[in-house]
């Protein structure tokens, strides 16, 4: 968000008029190192006396000697001033000789009134144990790439207003995976008004400004979601015909090449013809997985159509999600991802943890798919979120294709971070030793086919 400076006298009084017209205005001030909040009921603008005149909620806390800071709903305007006089129940503010005002907004900000009750969901530290959390709905009134301010209830509040390590873990339908802060800002009482009956209650407003800005596509996606129109991708084209018959000719290339590979050592030819990454990573990643796999698949004795296509479509089709984003191809394993997440966006975040779930989607949807490529799928998607692969593998939850996949998967990111590679330093390092009998077999036809060539 960036702020601008005005000092001009013209923009001043029109910045107060537009203001005028809005709520969620406050003033505050700063006593003994607190910041003291009050809600602006109404106010308005006295161009003979030079003033703004502010029905302020709370009014007897009002300190006359102490500066006072306003900010405007509208464009985020913040001044300080001094009060020239309290009467009943308004406090009449001098104008301003400068302002600091947000330019005009690049990403969008949705303002709510209370009584449509738009709820999301955060989370607090629940009191049972030390990794459980309370999950609670809450009444949303401004929502921006910065931050939130939510309505709090007699329910919530005990739960929510002087917590830590306070979290956004539902935006409209979209439950975060990743960790997204919030930290609390402000707050103020004010009076709430039903407009059903006209009864009126004390609740408290707060605002959270987020540890990490929230991406804009979330963002707009919830305000669909709340019209009924939410899309749940995010971060890839999966929905485009466009994207469809783009990934439709790059599964045919696949294809023809691996038509040309005759012997085992000649699936890795092309692998080691290139060294290169970043831009290039997510393609290469793709051609070298689907030439690997096809190479291990043959070695353990499969030659049909049927299972080269398959293994061709989960390679062009298993990292999906990240056609937009290629980098994140890169990361390894979970392993891996922790110790890198610091580094990524929590659209990137997001992106990781579903990338499966967005590939099993696309294969389900795909009326191409080769037939099994989605059962492959989900698969590795069940892997790929196990704990303890380890267990999870041993009970024999895969298939030897999806286990031929996994071992090709893991020496194509071998190959491509080590461009001077051999079979026998791979097999040095291989992981899968106990991973139950199929990854054993593979080990071994890894190791004859090493030592006979």
């Amino acid at each position: 968000m960036n702020f601008v400076v005005s000092n001009d006298r013209e923009e001043i009084v029109k910045i107060i008029f537009e203001a005028s017209n809005k709520k969620k205005n406050i003033l505050w001030q700063t006593r003994a190192d607190k910041r003291l909040v009050f809600e602006i009921e109404q106010f308005e603008y006295d161009p003979i006396r030079e003033v703004i005149r502010c029905k302020i909620s709370d009014f007897d806390n009002i300190d006359t000697s102490t500066t006072v800071y306003i900010k405007f709903a509208y464009r985020n305007t913040i001044f300080k001033g001094s009060i020239q006089a309290l009467y009943k129940e308004y406090a009449y503010i001098q104008v301003p000789d400068e302002i600091k005002l947000e330019e005009l907004r690049e990403f969008p900000r949705y303002v709510f009134q209370p009584e449509e009750n738009r709820l999301i969901k955060i989370s607090v530290p629940a009191k049972i144990t030390e990794t459980a959390r309370l999950h609670l709905d809450v009444n949303l009134v401004d929502l921006s790439q910065g931050g939130v301010a939510l309505v709090l209830g007699d329910e919530q509040r005990p739960h929510i207003v002087g917590a830590e390590d306070i979290q956004l873990s539902q935006l409209g339908n979209f439950e975060f995976k990743s960790r997204v802060g919030l930290k609390p800002v402000w707050q103020v009482d004010f009076k709430q008004i039903s407009y059903r009956n006209a009864n009126s209650s004390m609740v408290k407003k707060v605002g959270f400004k987020f540890v990490e800005p929230l991406p804009v596509k979330l963002m707009t996606n919830f305000i669909k979601y709340e019209e009924a129109q939410f899309e749940n991708q995010i971060g890839f084209l999966g929905n485009s015909a466009r994207f469809r018959k783009r990934m439709q000719r790059e599964y045919k290339t696949l294809m023809s090449r691996l038509n040309h590979q005759k012997t085992f050592f000649d699936y890795f030819r092309e692998a080691a013809s290139k060294s290169e990454v970043g831009l290039d990573y997510l393609p290469r990643h793709i051609r070298t997985l689907s030439m690997v796999s096809c190479a291990l698949m043959r070695l353990m004795g499969g030659s049909s159509k049927e299972l080269v296509k398959n293994l061709t479509y989960c390679s062009l089709v298993h990292d999906v999600a990240y056609f937009n984003n290629p980098k994140l191809a890169q990361i390894k394993n979970p392993k891996h991802f922790e110790k890198v997440k610091k580094f990524l966006t929590v659209m990137e975040k997001e992106l990781y943890y579903r990338s499966f779930n967005y590939a099993f989607e696309y294969a389900t949807s795909d009326h191409s798919a080769p037939a099994g490529a989605a059962h492959l799928i989900e698969e590795l998607r069940s892997y790929h979120i196990a704990e303890n692969k380890v267990s999870f593998t041993k009970k024999g939850n895969l298939s030897e294709l999806a286990c031929i996949f996994i071992v090709a998967h893991d020496l194509t990111d071998y190959i491509l971070s080590h461009p001077q590679w051999t079979f026998y330093e791979y097999l040095q390092t291989y992981p899968f030793l106990e991973y139950g009998e199929h990854f054993e077999a593979l080990f071994q036809h890894l190791n004859r086919a090493r030592m006979a060539a």
